[in-house]
């Protein structure tokens, strides 16, 4: 088998210390992001339509209809639902034992609809992801949940931090040995699916009888590429950017924490007696995973990154420009550098709990994933949560925010145990399991009926703020071009925060070249 080089894809963060060309970037082209990394390596054991490791069965035939586990006899039987703490070891056990006694395939409910799910199935899935620390339990709830199922099935679970989830499998992809379960964000679907590197899932969905209005559209259109499911979501695109507000620290600088925070106003009024007190008011470049700062103040002021058939940059409109003018004052406003008010974390992730918990910033971008964190790590800290600020000086900002797409799981074409994956992404995101995973982080699900079956909006005391954001979210079209695109708006934000550029000029500056980036790319796709 070929090899390939694991330098296909650039770093996503360029440092301050270690700049990479713009001009770099954009003579490599589709030469860097595109070299067909996974085509040299043929799929290992692909899925088709037909029932997995049963001789006999018709493919795409209807599930009978069950509320749960098919008995030998027919008799609907509830599936017992696994969180970290709802099942002891021993009945896990059992009810693995009594799974495998019974008939071969059974149907497995969730939320009044049933999938085909398939016991006699063996193998080993090796799930890469992102949920470290406190949702490590959820993992090991999911894992418990598929053994009682599927009791042949091995899962290894290998978590890594949430930035370099696309670079992990990247590496894993030219060594020739990716996992066949991977979690990545939406935005890396049309990367790696351009490359052959991920498995199309409808024929999988139809023999199984997951349907297409199990998510919302919105939800499968960002894991889709070229008019193909490649990724089941497990998070929602949207509520990825509110503000969280330390109560305890409003105090301390003198401001009443009953007042809500709406604008960029607001959080100018906070700067001078949050520096009287020693504090500072918000690090700017922080923001959860797979965007930058200005692209979800650009949103917020009513711009746009680009279009909707990714021809024309957008970012060097009035809103851009205002956004990256508003984000360079609030550096100023704080100390003479962004240096002084950079925070010491991965400048490409937003804070962590501990960070925020050190009590230096009065404020956070984050997103409704956060709450949970809060909630097992930050007992002690007092907060508030509201949508995103809208810029209270421009009549057409409304305080919108970007999504390039929530948590997805997704099966590499040339990953070995393909069926076994198969049943773990099922149970991670169509099952009671999945949903109840997310009613225990009390965060918004993307499988549909979830979010009403856990009453969010009574369970959640920010769940105002949360379906305002959901209704607020703007879908960012993304392509395989999305690690140059990244790079280059990146480098024009450090550029932007650290005054490197006059605001307008560092935008002006990317802009051409990230036109340059999206004008080659068009101009190299197949057309029909």
């Amino acid at each position: 088998m070929p090899t390939a080089s694991a330098k296909t894809l650039p770093p996503a963060e360029p440092s301050t210390a270690t700049r990479w060309s713009r001009r770099a970037v954009v003579r490599a082209g589709l030469t860097a992001a595109g070299a067909l990394l996974v085509a040299a390596c043929a799929p290992t054991r692909s899925l088709t339509p037909g029932r997995p490791t049963r001789s006999g069965a018709t493919s795409g035939s209807t599930p009978p209809q069950a509320t749960a586990v098919a008995t030998e006899d027919g008799t609907p039987k509830p599936l017992p639902l696994t969180t970290p703490t709802a099942r002891p070891v021993e009945t896990r056990a059992a009810v693995a034992q009594s799974s495998a006694s019974r008939a071969t395939g059974r149907t497995v409910g969730a939320l009044g609809r049933e999938y085909r799910a398939y016991p006699e199935v063996s193998g080993t899935v090796q799930f890469a992801h992102v949920w470290d620390g406190p949702r490590i339990a959820l993992v090991e709830g999911w894992i418990a949940d598929l053994a009682a199922i599927s009791p042949s099935i091995k899962v290894e679970s290998d978590p890594g931090d949430a930035a370099s989830a696309r670079e992990r499998l990247v590496t894993a992809l030219a060594a020739g040995s990716p996992p066949n379960a991977v979690m990545l964000k939406a935005d890396g679907i049309a990367y790696f699916a351009d490359r052959g590197a991920l498995l199309a899932l409808e024929p999988l969905l139809d023999r199984d009888g997951i349907a297409d209005g199990w998510f919302a559209p919105p939800e499968r259109a960002s894991r889709s590429w070229d008019g193909h499911l490649y990724g089941l979501p497990q998070t929602t695109d949207g509520a990825q950017h509110l503000l969280f507000v330390n109560l305890g620290l409003l105090e301390r600088i003198g401001v009443d924490p009953a007042r809500p925070i709406r604008t960029w106003q607001d959080l100018d009024a906070l700067v001078e007696p949050a520096a009287r007190a020693g504090l500072l008011v918000l690090d700017p470049g922080r923001i959860p995973v797979g965007m930058t700062a200005h692209q979800v103040w650009t949103y917020a002021n009513g711009g746009r990154y680009w279009d909707e058939d990714l021809r024309k940059i957008g970012w060097t409109e009035p809103a851009g420009i205002q956004a990256a003018e508003w984000l360079l004052q609030v550096v100023k406003r704080q100390a003479e550098e962004y240096e002084q008010v950079r925070s010491s974390g991965d400048p490409r992730a937003p804070f962590s709990v501990a960070e925020w918990a050190a009590d230096r910033y009065v404020c956070s971008i984050n997103g409704a994933g956060w709450f949970f964190e809060l909630q097992q790590q930050g007992q002690r800290l007092r907060y508030a949560a509201y949508e995103i600020p809208r810029n209270g000086l421009n009549p057409a900002s409304r305080g919108e925010t970007p999504t390039t797409g929530g948590w997805t799981l997704a099966i590499p074409k040339s990953a070995r145990d393909q069926e076994a994956a198969w049943e773990w992404l099922k149970l991670a995101t169509v099952s009671e399991s999945a949903c109840a995973a997310a009613e225990r982080q009390r965060r918004p699900s993307p499988l549909a009926g979830c979010d009403a079956r856990a009453n969010l909006e009574t369970a959640q005391p920010f769940w105002p703020a949360i379906e305002a954001s959901l209704a607020k979210s703007v879908a960012v079209p993304a392509s395989p071009m999305q690690p140059q695109l990244e790079q280059v708006y990146r480098q024009m934000q450090d550029d932007v925060l650290t005054a490197r550029l006059a605001p307008a000029d560092a935008l002006e500056v990317a802009a051409r070249d990230a036109q340059q980036l999206l004008d080659d790319w068009q101009a190299k796709r197949k057309r029909p």
